[in-house]
């Protein structure tokens, strides 16, 4: 399914996205949201991956913290759209060197979607509060210098 209003791809990256293939877990619909050619650029990341590289990495997230995404605030201009989310879910599993301990989690993150010509996603930027969630997850608290 091909988008092309700035309205619809809102409701395409809230809808679609992140309460259907992510918080629902049907991430081969990723497949018609996202280009073949799609590049991921993860939080603190320089290098970019791909479509089936970027599932994997919802997988894991999805999987060790059994995650709802809230969609607090969206803007779309041009081929962009901007979205502001909130995730919270609880710790059950492994999770980047920590192991589950059934512990809530919250954190917030702000994500940049670019579509293509004919409606799919080709670039995704996303940074997210990573000290705040590993705090979360266990780490202890830096020491001071």
């Amino acid at each position: 399914m091909m988008y092309t209003q700035q309205t619809d791809y809102k409701t395409v990256i809230r809808d679609r996205f992140y309460h259907q293939a992510v918080d629902g877990n049907h991430l081969e619909l990723i497949d018609e949201i996202f280009s073949p050619d799609c590049k991921f650029y993860a939080s603190g990341e320089q290098e970019a991956v791909g479509r089936d590289a970027f599932k994997d990495y919802l997988s894991l997230f999805r999987e060790a913290l059994n995650f709802r995404h809230s969609v607090d605030d969206q803007i779309a201009e041009g081929d962009k759209v901007t979205t502001r989310w909130t995730v919270r879910g609880k710790h059950t599993k492994s999770l980047l060197g920590y192991e589950g301990r059934g512990n809530e989690v919250l954190y917030s993150g702000i994500s940049i979607f670019e579509f293509n010509g004919s409606g799919q996603v080709v670039e995704v930027w996303s940074a997210f509060d990573q000290l705040g969630l590993h705090k979360q997850l266990g780490a202890a608290e830096p020491t001071p210098f």
